[in-house]
């Protein structure tokens, strides 16, 4: 026994497609993100011997935890400097892209030495796993200077209290391990 089917009526279809259309181009909304101190974490081990050895760079790919929204906003960045699609980006490519990320916020000399705390050098290449982390530890350190009295939200100012918590009394956590200058240099800016 066969069902009857409606005749498809070809204009709902045509409405349909039209609306989905839409929807799909809607969905991407391009602009600067408000900045934020509580987009991403940054952690410390329980025993701060397992930084020994690290640098800088790799602590930032281990220890630097972004929210999933911030990450795609700054995977985006990230491709558009990424041309021939492998991956990395040069230091320049890098320092561009931070650039065109925070548009007025930031200074090439800002971006020097965010990068510089990195040991980031003109030879270096940024793989997109550093580029992330790398972006929001820009943010958390242009924080401070982009906020104004009036616009301070106490929720936004305060870190989150398990990072406040990992990073009190880095003098005294920090005895006994050997950890590199350049890596507690990059912990106290945090």
């Amino acid at each position: 026994m066969q069902r009857h089917r409606p005749p498809l009526d070809l204009g709902v279809a045509v409405e349909v497609a039209r609306y989905e259309a839409s929807v799909r181009k809607c969905q991407r909304i391009e602009g600067r993100l408000a900045l934020s101190q509580r987009l991403c974490r940054f952690s410390l081990p329980s025993d701060l011997r397992q930084l020994e050895g690290l640098s800088p760079q790799e602590y930032l790919i281990s220890h630097c935890h972004v929210c999933p929204r911030r990450q795609a906003h700054y995977k985006r960045y990230f491709d558009k400097f990424d041309k021939d699609r492998d991956g990395l980006i040069s230091f320049q490519e890098a320092a561009r892209a931070l650039l065109d990320l925070y548009k007025d916020l930031v200074t090439p000399q800002q971006v020097e030495q965010v990068l510089g705390v990195l040991q980031a050098d003109h030879g270096t290449s940024v793989s997109q796993r550093l580029f992330l982390p790398l972006s929001a530890l820009t943010e958390r350190l242009l924080y401070r200077p982009t906020e104004t009295a009036n616009k301070v939200i106490e929720e936004d100012r305060e870190k989150d209290k398990v990072e406040e918590a990992d990073f009190s009394g880095l003098m005294w956590k920090f005895q006994g391990c050997q950890i590199s200058d350049e890596l507690k240099k990059l912990i106290h800016l945090l």
